[in-house]
């Protein structure tokens, strides 16, 4: 075994990857197959494409006489969850809990793989007893607790301000020397993803292609390993390449901002937001989860998601834009009609739309849904969830608490926007997620004229659809507790006359506002940026920024 060890070796460092399959894969199957072994086959189906075939290997390799069990099974955890075999992460999550429970990075994982799962009761259980850790103190829980998703089922904002990914925060390097020119201004967007369909970047494209020339020179910094040719902006990729050299390459763009679009979420590169990369380093509340531990001299909000009286929960300074704080894209294109017998929807339902990521279905949430279906027997849900074991689970917990399992009806995610937007225009209404809101969603369900029902919490992530709503004027689909989001839901499944009424009012009020103006977000945007370095070039600390002035909308 020692010599196939080596020649394997070999030739996975020479690429031949698919050769090394071909010969050593049968040998995955044996009892005692070496542990390395197992890691350069899951290596080699890495490259070749096949991660699931990859994950499994790395599990084998946790389970296999050797060491780094834990983090082998994180591994092979990530890579089941990244690719929708929900199931498999849960299980690898409690197997890394298990071969490692002084580690935060095994339970960080293990309730991220969770929250997946649909299982309502179980997830309510463990969020209760996390709940109550997170709330003693501990340092240990409140770094096993993943901010990102934190806000999928909390509404303390206080607590979560708390939470860190790392025990201490990172000191800060040295920034780069002021730039001495006064008109133009150099921004660097760091993102997940360049893809157009991606989490922001399909909120920033259309602002970036509004940016003021004259004014603002930016890139685009992302996390992939490599820039799509398609890619219409400057870009540099700094997947795949350690920290060090990743700070160099920020560093040589010479940014006066770096706007952070990542965050907390997964391979967020969190820690590089401490290595001075630019003069000011900005990110947009609500995109990247809750700010803590991030670094940021500045967090984009605006004066509904950020009160005056919650300023004093933020480290950053906050600059909040008028209207609405997070660019929300138009929907200028041409979407082909789909009929409800082709959706798989009943004609005579009065159909809900819950269009969501189902980390955001939270066990309160879920109650919700269910309540309404229990009070309206006309009523079906609509979902869009591609995993089998999360289906399944939630199909019994609508059962277990008495809704028919028809009641509930699932599409795979869409595969664009257009077809997302399609898809829309067959439902009744649409329902907002909670405590997590999904303006993003309600957006585009309001473009459609769609009714929408939201729930505000305490939280900023609670507040987000309301500051959409509230600009647009329409604050009456905005509810403030369990029982008025079930209330009103049921009372526009009953009335087509209202939902009609609301139709014609909603798409008056979208027409005649700027909230889906990316020009006029720009100009906003530039405002804010050319103040915050307006401080920074006179040597002054940040400080909070009130709404610039407002410009003129854009036709």
């Amino acid at each position: 075994m020692t010599s196939a060890l080596e020649d394997a070796l070999r030739r996975y460092q020479a690429g031949e990857y698919q050769g090394v399959i071909a010969d050593y894969g049968v040998l995955a199957q044996e009892p005692d197959c070496p542990q390395a072994l197992l890691v350069i086959l899951a290596q080699c189906h890495l490259r070749t494409g096949s991660p699931l075939r990859a994950a499994r290997h790395f599990r084998r390799a946790a389970e296999t006489e050797g060491r780094d069990h834990a983090a082998f099974m994180l591994i092979a955890g990530h890579l089941f969850l990244e690719h929708l075999a929900v199931n498999e992460a849960f299980q690898a999550g409690l197997n890394a809990r298990d071969l490692a429970p002084q580690d935060p990075r095994t339970h960080r994982f293990y309730y991220r793989a969770l929250r997946h799962t649909c299982l309502f009761r179980e997830i309510a259980e463990e969020n209760d007893a996390l709940m109550a850790r997170l709330r003693g103190g501990d340092p240990f829980w409140r770094s096993a607790e993943d901010p990102y998703t934190h806000i999928d089922w909390a509404d303390d904002e206080a607590l979560a301000a708390d939470l860190r990914l790392f025990p201490q925060d990172l000191p800060q390097q040295q920034k780069p020397l002021l730039s001495t020119e006064q008109t133009m201004l150099r921004i660097g967007y760091l993102l997940p993803s360049l893809t157009p369909e991606s989490s922001p970047m399909r909120l920033i494209e259309p602002v970036l292609a509004c940016h003021d020339a004259s004014r603002i020179a930016f890139s685009l910094i992302t996390l992939e390993t490599e820039t799509s040719p398609e890619t219409r902006h400057p870009a540099l990729a700094i997947g795949g390449i350690n920290d060090d050299s990743a700070s160099a390459d920020i560093r040589a763009l010479g940014l006066d901002i770096l706007v952070d679009l990542a965050g907390h979420a997964p391979n967020g590169r969190q820690n590089l937001l401490a290595g001075g990369l630019a003069t000011l380093t900005v990110g947009f509340l609500g995109v990247t989860g809750p700010s803590a531990g991030l670094n940021y001299d500045y967090v984009i909000a605006d004066a509904t998601v950020v009160p005056p009286e919650a300023t004093r929960r933020y480290r950053e300074k906050i600059c909040r834009l008028p209207g609405v704080f997070a660019p929300l894209p138009p929907w200028t294109g041409e979407m082909e009609i789909r009929s409800r017998a082709s959706l798989d929807l009943p004609e005579d339902a009065v159909v809900f739309a819950f269009f969501h990521e189902k980390r955001r279905l939270s066990p309160a949430c879920f109650a919700s849904l269910a309540a309404i279906l229990k009070a309206e027997e006309r009523a079906v849900l609509w979902l869009q969830f591609a995993n089998r074991f999360s289906r399944d689970n939630l199909l019994a917990a609508m059962v277990e608490a008495g809704v028919a399992g028809e009641r509930v009806r699932f599409s795979t995610p869409a595969a664009s926007r257009a077809e997302r937007m399609a898809r829309l225009a067959a439902a009744d209404v649409a329902l907002d997620s909670f405590p997590h809101n999904g303006p993003a969603m309600i957006a585009e369900a309001l473009q459609l004229g769609l009714p929408v029902v939201s729930m505000r919490t305490d939280a900023f992530w609670g507040r987000m659809t309301e500051s959409l709503l509230d600009t647009l004027g329409l604050d009456e689909l905005t509810v403030s507790d369990d029982a008025g989001y079930v209330d009103l839901a049921v009372s526009l499944a009953r009335d087509a006359e209202k939902r009609q009424a609301l139709s014609r009012k909603i798409l008056g009020k979208v027409a005649g506002s700027s909230v889906f103006d990316p020009a006029f977000f720009a100009r906003n945007l530039e405002s804010a940026y050319g103040q915050m370095m307006m401080r920074a070039r006179a040597g002054l600390p940040p400080e909070d920024i009130d709404p610039p002035p407002p410009v003129a909308r854009t036709n």
